[in-house]
């Protein structure tokens, strides 16, 4: 999560933003130093984070109140009215239908590593697993550790509008530009990069037979047409061309925003579901790198074999047999791998577009 210039140097700088802090009440104070001492001092970080998330959570719950004018929320457990939980605090959206102003105060790239550390489900989530006795607290790596409390940290510098730190200044411009790890797109987005790589080590076939290969024609599924009725005109050439720099160029457009994209308010009724389509790419994906890793490691060990004269003739037949079809394969492999990264890039637009049409993709 973070580099080691990032991280907070040493617990004096911690624990002095801390005792300067105005936005934690002075009881809570002494628990989060003990937190302090646990983290530099005795490299307990599973007790540090069992000390500090509860006070994390309390200053999350503040900031909550504070920024949606609702006070009364700040201590509810009635029978008729529910606690307020991290899950409502970090939604977009109350129970009312109005906007969660908290998630706009703090930012895009601070709930980003929020999601990440807390509430993605594939995520670290931190503060359930630890509260649910899910994970060892005496394994809890350092570098999460760290990150939660570069999490709390930030907090407390951001809303101490009357004190200039160096340290504070590097971590909120450093959290303001996290980008999400853990969201299913992000993962989806992430599979596909390990494809890409695996393709790029596999060998091409000019100079894996001795026998001279048909050259093959370009792909020739088109589907630009089928984008063509709601892709923005500007953006059709990333559609068509089907090449490594145009899926590099998809996955790493950041032109939509993940954090709470699956809130309950945003969900849309017309039977579109986006999540199945991340589930069938991610599932693709899985699949295509398997196939690619099989690939490499059949050509690597039969080619060298097939040269030197290793093979028997029905084995060197079956080798050069594939070998007529590994471009073709290629071409297939390429085009699943554009097409999943297409659909990722233009998430927002299928949104929009009439149900037949995300049906039809989906198949």
């Amino acid at each position: 999560y973070f580099s080691i210039d990032i991280c907070c140097p040493n617990a004096d700088t911690a624990i002095d933003i801390i005792k300067k802090s105005s936005l934690v009440d002075n009881g809570y104070k002494p628990l989060l130093i003990s937190s302090i001492n646990y983290f530099y001092n005795e490299n307990e970080y599973g007790l540090s984070m069992m000390l500090l998330l509860p006070v994390f959570e309390h200053l999350l719950r503040k900031l909550f109140v504070n920024a949606n004018h609702c006070p009364e929320r700040l201590l509810t457990a009635e029978s008729t009215t529910l606690f307020t939980t991290l899950d409502e605090i970090l939604t977009c959206c109350l129970p009312d239908g109005s906007p969660n102003r908290l998630c706009e105060e703090l930012g895009q790239g601070y709930m980003s590593l929020l999601g990440d550390l807390i509430t993605f489900p594939e995520g670290v989530c931190l503060r359930s697993k630890l509260s649910h006795g899910e994970i060892d607290y005496d394994s809890l790596p350092q570098t999460i550790a760290h990150a939660q409390l570069s999490l709390l940290l930030t907090l407390l510098y951001r809303y101490n509008h009357n004190e200039t730190n160096d340290y504070g200044q590097i971590l909120l411009d450093y959290i303001k530009n996290h980008k999400v790890y853990y969201h299913p797109i992000a993962i989806a987005k992430n599979q596909i990069r390990e494809c890409i790589e695996e393709f790029k080590q596999i060998s091409e076939c000019a100079t894996l037979i001795e026998e001279e290969i048909p050259t093959t024609t370009n792909f020739p599924i088109k589907l630009i047409d089928f984008w063509r009725l709601f892709i923005p005109s500007d953006k059709l050439s990333l559609f068509s061309n089907i090449s490594l720099e145009t899926i590099d160029i998809l996955i790493n457009e950041e032109n939509i925003n993940l954090i709470n994209r699956y809130c309950t308010c945003k969900l849309i009724t017309t039977g579109y579901n986006e999540q199945s389509f991340i589930t069938i790419i991610r599932q693709l994906s899985t699949h295509i790198r398997q196939i690619l890793i099989n690939i490499d490691t059949f050509i690597k060990t039969r080619g060298q074999a097939y040269h030197s004269k290793q093979l028997r003739a029905n084995q060197r037949s079956n080798f050069e047999r594939f070998i007529n079809i590994y471009d073709n394969l290629r071409q297939l492999i390429l085009f699943i791998c554009h097409i999943n990264s297409c659909i990722l890039f233009a998430l927002d637009y299928i949104r929009n577009i009439d149900l037949k049409y995300s049906s039809l993709l989906m198949k």
